[in-house]
């Protein structure tokens, strides 16, 4: 009997001592997936910050001053502000020349969302070509001109329309309380106010 249990004791070590080694090489067989699997990981991160620092790279130094000019035509524009003229007045000191204000109408072409209503109602009431607008508004321009010197008479019907990415801003306007009466000894100016004729381009 006690031979019997030896022989039975050590059979148990034995298969306890197989068992130990199958659940070692399983430990060490997950482990080893788990470190692949950390590699697979942080490689993808190093790829990533590669690809991120080439970019930054590519944006900051060898194409900086391409994305610079980029945002600033986007951000910025240049437009003169003309001075105010003086009034021409005859020797009882009646009006014939005389800056009077007025109101342009301009827009970001990028900016407008509807470019045909944009066309359609500015042309119609420049009675000009809508379809020509509509072209200069799908131009890769950052500025377009909607209508110019409008004054107070005719203000409220271009200002009928309200657009998305349509602006407006102040200007002067010339104006001749005779209409063309003396006009080649008075002259004119042009649409930015500025002299052309007569005594307008002695001024």
């Amino acid at each position: 009997m006690p031979a019997v249990r030896t022989f039975r004791t050590s059979g148990t070590m034995r298969m306890s001592r197989g068992a130990n080694r199958a659940v070692s090489r399983h430990r060490r067989s997950g482990h080893e997936i788990g470190r692949g699997r950390l590699r697979w990981v942080a490689l993808l991160g190093v790829c990533v910050l590669i690809t991120l620092t080439g970019r930054l790279v590519q944006v900051q130094a060898l194409h900086h001053a391409s994305y610079a000019e980029r945002a600033r035509e986007q951000h910025e524009r240049l437009r003169a502000v003309s001075a105010q003229r003086g009034r021409i007045v005859d020797r009882r000191g009646r009006d014939l020349a005389l800056d009077v204000k007025a109101v342009s109408f301009y827009c970001n072409p990028s900016a407008v969302e509807d470019p045909e209503g944009v066309a359609r109602h500015f042309a119609h009431l420049r009675q000009t070509d809508s379809q020509a607008l509509l072209r200069q508004l799908r131009a890769s321009r950052p500025f377009v001109y909607l209508a110019r010197q409008v004054d107070s008479r005719h203000l409220s019907e271009f200002q009928e329309g309200e657009f998305e990415g349509v602006f407006q801003h102040p200007e002067t306007k010339r104006f001749y309380p005779y209409d063309e009466l003396g006009g080649q000894l008075l002259g004119f100016t042009d649409v930015d106010n500025q002299g052309r004729e007569g005594v307008e381009l002695a001024l």
